[in-house]
């Protein structure tokens, strides 16, 4: 039978294709089964309680005994598995009508027949094994890795799904060495931008504080440094922005972006040259308040500041400065805000004169 045909959860599990597909993050059929989704949209349902039990059959295998299985081994558990089922399903599951909206208890009263029947032949095939080998069961351990850059430091990231990172001074990610089958998830603190590879079946989500930004394949930049709102733009795709408490959930489109206190505020457009200038060697300065300015020289070029009679008035700055030295710009603002500085190694002293 061809896929194109399937219309039971059985079809599914038993094509081992799909489950490459499902326990495999970089398996040469996800192609396969992206395209496949992109044909047949109304099969999403049935296709994610065949993933959900294809899971549920892996996790159980693992946990259950400490058995390191030889390929040919973990064929003859499938094997077993759809003899079990045959024999313990005297009729076929009743196939899905096409072309027809399904309910959604009626896709779950087949999805659970049809989880029944394997889980049978799954239970006989850990039983049998149980009397020749050990029963101690496996814990399975979850390895992350951080990445932080130190001011004045940026790099890139390539994680095991193919997405990119590129991380901005002074920021921090988090996330599993290699993802798990149901979602990616990043933790970041500081900002970053998101290059996504498409997957269909799991969301790449992105975690800063108790907000969170879920993409499929897109490209996004995230700024959420300590103390400061955090900006989600939108160059490529479709993101949601949601909270973990009652914040209503944002979904933008190209060019849109959010910004982020306690709340997420609405839907505006952003200039996404300006959201991504610091990629490209570029700060860029949008009607920025003293204070703030100094923040981003400091994570920029990894320096501190120390400020003598600064006046409680200063005009914002808006200003691009691409691939220009620390000496320069600080020449630049000092004519416009009217101060005198001096660089000691990694210690400025801004002074402003005394009015």
């Amino acid at each position: 039978m061809k896929a194109k045909d399937y219309t039971t959860v059985e079809h599914f599990v038993m094509d081992s294709r799909f489950r490459d597909f499902v326990l495999d993050s970089v398996s040469e059929y996800r192609s396969y089964w992206e395209a496949y989704l992109q044909d047949y949209p109304e099969k999403i349902l049935l296709i994610r309680e065949a993933k959900q039990l294809v899971l549920w059959l892996e996790r159980n295998r693992k946990e259950s005994l400490n058995l390191e299985l030889s390929s040919s081994e973990t064929r003859k558990l499938w094997d077993r598995i759809y003899q079990e089922a045959a024999k313990k399903t005297p009729a076929r599951s009743k196939a899905f009508p096409q072309g027809k909206s399904v309910k959604r208890n009626s896709l779950l009263r087949y999805g659970i027949a049809a989880s029944l029947v394997f889980v049978l032949g799954f239970a006989w095939w850990i039983n049998k094994q149980s009397s020749s080998k050990s029963d101690s069961p496996l814990t399975v351990q979850v390895e992350w890795t951080t990445n932080s850059n130190a001011p004045g430091t940026k790099s890139l990231i390539r994680l095991s799904d193919g997405s990119k990172i590129t991380l901005n001074a002074g920021s921090e990610v988090r996330y599993k060495n290699k993802f798990d089958n149901s979602s990616r998830e990043i933790f970041l603190s500081g900002e970053a931008f998101f290059e996504v590879a498409k997957d269909s079946l799991r969301p790449f989500i992105v975690h800063t504080g108790e907000f969170s930004t879920q993409a499929l394949g897109t490209s996004f930049n995230i700024r959420s440094f300590e103390g400061k709102s955090t900006k989600v733009s939108l160059l490529t795709g479709v993101v949601k922005v949601s909270g973990n408490h009652l914040d209503s959930a944002k979904i933008l489109q190209p060019g849109e972006g959010v910004e982020i206190t306690d709340a997420i505020g609405p839907i505006k457009q952003v200039d996404l040259q300006k959201a991504i200038s610091w990629t490209q060697k570029t700060i860029s300065l949008d009607q920025a308040e003293f204070a703030d300015v100094l923040d981003e020289l400091s994570n920029w070029f990894g320096v501190e500041f120390l400020v003598q009679n600064q006046p409680t008035s200063l005009s914002s700055t808006t200003a691009s400065y691409q691939d220009e030295s620390l000496e320069n710009i600080l020449l630049g603002l000092s004519y416009k805000l009217d101060f005198t500085y001096e660089i000691d190694g990694k210690e400025i002293t801004i002074e402003f004169s005394k009015k």
